[in-house]
């Protein structure tokens, strides 16, 4: 029998945005876990099923009346194991033709588990916006070239989106993460479909979880008696913050916003860390005096 290599995706990062598409096909498709991913394996690795083996009774079932008389040669019963009929299936992948078993496909899906785990991207599957004769990039993996500039618009709409529900909003955050053009944000909806909108939303937040390890002091949510209400925001006031940047890092505030976000996080983190350290030394000097 011939054998074939086929590598699946080993996570969500992996994904492109064709692969992308063939996920949200399949959502809410399958009760069973096991199911979902084994079409989902065959679908991200280009597996084709094919109803016949033979090309002769391919060729023949594409003519008409003669068509329906051809058996389907595809799908076949190779064995036994106890009671159980074993099956397999012929598959086309790229330009090579080949017998898969069916037990072969579901142990192959253990490759593929993570698509039954939470969605984390650092990457962002949508690369580029085109809008007329303009191409926008995205920033790079971890948000790693975004500028402070426009992380805080970016996340200022994100953020009125989130209690709005103002769908502007999102284009302006579109706007603001790829760089685009203020005279080109009401093209925003013709050049990207919600679905996309989404995936950027992913790679936003997937970049925030990963961002929140590298900056803890940063992203830490305060433990308060009421657990939906989050610490107020380190980063409330972009002006501010922006202020205190261009002093910790001897710039202008001009030169701080077209800075590196994780540059600018870095001096807050020192910021933040430092300010922790002093608190907890006074808390100790204060536990000291009080004994």
């Amino acid at each position: 029998m011939k054998t074939v290599n086929i590598i699946p995706p080993k996570n969500w990062n992996q994904l492109d945005l064709h692969q992308w598409h063939i996920i949200q096909s399949l959502q809410g498709k399958y009760t069973s876990r096991e199911s979902y991913l084994a079409k989902a394996f065959v679908l991200l690795c280009g597996l084709k099923p094919l109803p016949y083996a033979e090309r002769w009774r391919e060729v023949l079932s594409s003519f008409p009346i003669v068509g329906q008389w051809v058996r389907c040669t595809g799908r076949q019963v190779y064995g036994r194991s106890g009671d159980v009929l074993l099956w397999r299936q012929y598959y086309q992948i790229s330009r090579d033709r080949v017998w898969i078993a069916d037990e072969d496909i579901r142990a192959f899906t253990k490759g593929v588990e993570w698509l039954a785990k939470e969605r984390i991207l650092t990457h962002n599957p949508v690369r580029t916006v085109t809008i007329g004769d303009k191409m926008y990039h995205s920033p790079k993996r971890r948000l790693s070239d975004l500028t402070w500039e426009r992380y805080n618009l970016a996340k200022a709409a994100l953020e009125l989106y989130d209690k709005s529900k103002n769908i502007l909003l999102l284009h302006h955050f579109v706007a603001a993460l790829y760089g685009i053009d203020e005279a080109d944000i009401t093209k925003i909806p013709g050049a990207v479909s919600e679905f996309e909108i989404s995936l950027m939303t992913f790679y936003w937040d997937g970049c925030h979880y990963d961002l929140a390890k590298s900056f803890p002091h940063l992203f830490k949510t305060a433990e308060k008696k009421d657990e939906n209400k989050k610490q107020a925001d380190y980063l409330k006031s972009e002006t501010e913050i922006t202020v205190f940047i261009s002093k910790q890092s001897f710039s202008k505030p001009d030169e701080v916003r077209g800075m590196n976000v994780r540059d600018a996080f870095e001096y807050l983190e020192q910021q933040m860390t430092e300010t922790e350290l002093h608190r907890k030394e006074l808390n100790r000097v204060k536990a000291i005096r009080h004994h």
